[in-house]
């Protein structure tokens, strides 16, 4: 006899691990219970640490992963929910964040990016000699964090945004002041 059966998806299993039923999910989730909570503007079970802090996004889960292209509804591997909103398995972000600290989707930072600012910051600050002869070149600056646009002196690398100061930006047209 199996340890949990559920009426309504007539599903038997023999795991270890808690099940129960979501009936805004219609499905069978992996999980305590009493640790979850159905967000209604998502349409997804989360972590009630995330319960009125996270970013809503329809149907976050009703896509594949970024990565692996697994569809992340039905999908059994634990998942984690970046700043922006957007889903990820967390296998995936392990391994992806060794090679970018943007969102596959949306390209905002996902995560606390003050450190990796001071230490452009620094370096920039200390290497002022490379940059002596771009000082009459200006440049407008698109912010993936901040969605904002805004004006900056040009620099091969590393623009910063002047409205959030994230060196998060993808540069535009390049002029002389």
């Amino acid at each position: 006899m199996a340890e949990y059966f559920c009426a309504q998806c007539k599903f038997w299993s023999n795991s270890t691990e808690e099940i129960f039923h979501c009936a805004k999910c219609k499905m069978c989730r992996i999980g305590p219970q009493n640790r979850t909570f159905h967000c209604t503007d998502c349409n997804a079970c989360m972590n009630k640490d995330l319960h009125n802090n996270h970013i809503h996004i329809e149907n976050t889960l009703k896509s594949n992963c970024p990565i692996c292209a697994e569809y992340m509804f039905t999908s059994i591997k634990n998942l984690t929910l970046l700043n922006c909103g957007h889903s990820i398995h967390t296998e995936c972000l392990e391994y992806y964040i060794k090679g970018s600290h943007q969102c596959p989707i949306c390209l905002k930072s996902i995560g606390d990016m003050n450190l990796y600012n001071q230490k452009i910051d620094f370096i920039l600050s200390n290497n002022l000699k490379l940059y002596k002869d771009t000082d009459i070149w200006m440049c407008e600056i698109s912010c993936f964090d901040c969605k904002e646009t805004s004006k900056s002196f040009y620099r091969f690398l590393f623009n910063k945004c002047q409205i959030c100061k994230s060196y998060n930006t993808r540069t535009g047209d390049v002029y002389k002041e």
